[in-house]
């Protein structure tokens, strides 16, 4: 039988005798041996927690497929799965991955300590271990637990209110524009003229256009988070040795928008750039959603500029708005769903899922989206693409 302190076996007898408060919280003990797992059974069945019993790793998995305790306490040397092994299944189990984890081990076994603490462990207690500092350093560990937690719901709730808002605002104001002209329509009926009629219904067809556009982009995120693009983007990839004649359209169908914003759109470009792996659609979805956020987070009478280069070993496309920038603190998120830089004065900005679509699109070619401030009012995207290799490789 393992040993305990002198000082642990009164306070056991305390627990016992008095009845430990009882706590909502349950350990999973994880030991081979029987007499030490019994006894951490009373140290904290009398502290007032709910004990779960294992002897060895693998007994211990199997139990986490049906409950999930709030700290697991796990000796490391056991027979068919040792508890270094336990850990890592652990883990990589996202149901319980965030389950405070304490390893029981021998006294002074540094190495074994070093090496937990670069696996990410939590704390060890070292066997012959002192009843105080077990429950302590257990009552610290779910306390802590429980402040992530609270943390997290908190963040989660923020999120989920936030997106409310976003969505609430971006699905109400179009329809209650469709529904405000359609009313009038049918209310007044023969005695709107042609002009007013023809009002009307590019002002209903603008608000139909932008839920269309909200609708199309959250299936999109959907598709994106469900793998089906990259499914997608598997099937279609090949060597795109025309990137500029992409760049072209996609500026060239962005006139409009930019001349109704009262924005010059300007393009600078090599005649040839260096060939990517990937796919035209994708490429072309990506540099439009930089493009369509440049146009409205720039002044009107501002300018938007698209430049593209080459190295031997990437192709860079950069799209800077003159007029606004993203504060420094703001950049971190712009690419989070739904994140909106200074939605109170930028309400054009749309529901701030584009972003994310964009750097999921370039990121699954192998590349990266940059942002970055070039002075007070001119922002800059770069797209950052890998140059393709002599050969695809499928």
């Amino acid at each position: 039988m393992e040993a305990v302190s002198p000082p642990a076996k009164i306070d056991v007898i305390s627990c016992l005798v008095n009845g430990g408060e009882v706590k909502d919280a349950s350990i999973l003990v994880v030991d081979d041996n029987h007499h030490l797992r019994m006894l951490l059974d009373k140290i904290l069945s009398g502290a007032g927690y709910s004990v779960l019993l294992a002897g060895n790793g693998k007994e211990a998995l199997a139990q986490l497929d049906e409950v999930t305790p709030d700290l697991i306490l796990s000796d490391i040397v056991m027979p068919e799965m040792d508890g270094y092994e336990f850990y890592n299944a652990v883990r990589a189990n996202p149901l319980v991955e965030l389950v405070p984890f304490v390893f029981l081990t021998a006294k002074d076994a540094q190495q074994e300590i070093i090496f937990g603490k670069s696996l990410g462990v939590e704390d060890y207690l070292t066997k012959p271990f002192n009843v105080d500092e077990l429950l302590v350093i257990i009552e610290a560990k779910l306390q802590r637990a429980k402040r992530v937690q609270e943390a997290a719901r908190e963040e989660l709730q923020a999120l989920k209110d936030h997106t409310v808002k976003i969505l609430n605002h971006e699905l109400r104001t179009p329809l209650a524009v469709i529904k405000g002209y359609v009313d009038l329509a049918v209310k007044m009926g023969d005695e709107l003229d042609p002009a007013t009629m023809a009002e009307y219904l590019g002002d209903v067809s603008e608000g139909v256009g932008r839920l269309w556009t909200l609708i199309e982009d959250l299936l999109r995120l959907i598709e994106i988070n469900s793998g089906m693009v990259a499914a997608e983007y598997m099937r279609r990839r090949e060597r795109v040795e025309d990137l500029p004649a992409i760049i072209n359209e996609v500026v060239r169908a962005y006139n409009p928008q930019a001349e109704e914003a009262g924005v010059k759109l300007r393009l600078q470009m090599p005649q040839s750039l260096s060939a990517v792996e990937g796919d035209r659609i994708l490429l072309a979805d990506a540099l439009s959603r930089l493009l369509d956020n440049a146009i409205k987070f720039s002044k009107s009478g501002g300018k938007v500029q698209v430049q593209a280069a080459k190295t031997n070993q990437q192709v860079m496309i950069a799209i800077t708005n003159h007029g606004r920038v993203i504060p420094l603190e703001e950049q971190p998120f712009v690419f989070d769903v739904f994140h909106q830089v200074d939605r109170t004065h930028y309400e054009q900005q749309g529901a701030g899922v584009g972003l994310p679509i964009a750097k999921a699109l370039i990121e699954m070619h192998g590349g990266r989206i940059e942002v970055e401030n070039q002075d007070e009012r001119d922002c800059t995207f770069t797209i950052v693409l890998p140059a393709a290799g002599d050969g695809l490789q499928h």
